[in-house]
């Protein structure tokens, strides 16, 4: 084989949006197998910040188990090694809790404030999805929100009104204060 094509063997491409990238990954997992310096790894454990904290104890915690069973080799973790570990402990940790998303709409494409283009916003709220969301809305689908939400919400304004100690009193009592009429509100039983 000549030189050319060893080299032919070693070239990675990538395909971007301005076109094809080569790259010679030759040495490259070698070139890029560093390992955490022990005292900022035991910094990062120390944290006082409990998600810091969470992340940097199991990934020292999985090393010292990889070290005790390669028993005589006692590799130190790569950098890779604890990214890794750390961010399959954060998908864990993100799969358990409720995530809120929130829409940002750009008033105009130039970055300016105080400019409001109604076309660039419309275009923006159409592929969201936010007018389908609207037009489901309309049709009679309204949102519902749990009594304790909702009493936990507004609570500065419930705890001035005198109202049952239950939280399903506390919100009509609210409501009937604030909305008079029952033409935008209505109370329904949880699920």
């Amino acid at each position: 084989m000549g030189k050319k094509a060893a080299q032919k063997q070693h070239l990675q491409g990538i395909r971007t949006l301005i076109g094809q990238v080569t790259y010679d990954v030759q040495g490259f997992l070698e070139k890029n197998r560093d390992t955490f310096r022990d005292d900022i790894l035991n910094m990062l454990r120390d944290s006082r910040l409990d998600f810091v904290y969470d992340l940097f104890e199991k990934v020292c915690s999985r090393n010292s188990e990889e070290t005790l069973k390669m028993g005589t080799q006692r590799k130190k973790p790569t950098v890779s090694s604890q990214f890794r570990e750390s961010l399959h402990s954060l998908m864990a940790m993100l799969s358990t809790s409720n995530p809120f998303f929130i829409r940002c709409i750009k008033p105009n494409t130039e970055k300016l404030s105080n400019t409001f283009n109604p076309d660039v916003v419309l275009n923006q709220l159409r592929y969201s999805g936010m007018l389908e969301t609207v037009k489901i809305r309309r049709a009679g689908f309204p949102v519902r929100r749990l009594y304790q939400d909702f009493a936990s919400r507004y609570k500065m304004l419930i705890k001035n009104l005198k109202a049952t100690d239950d939280v399903r009193g506390k919100c009509a009592a609210f409501l009937q204060f604030y909305e008079g009429s029952k033409k935008e509100w209505h109370l329904g039983r949880p699920k």
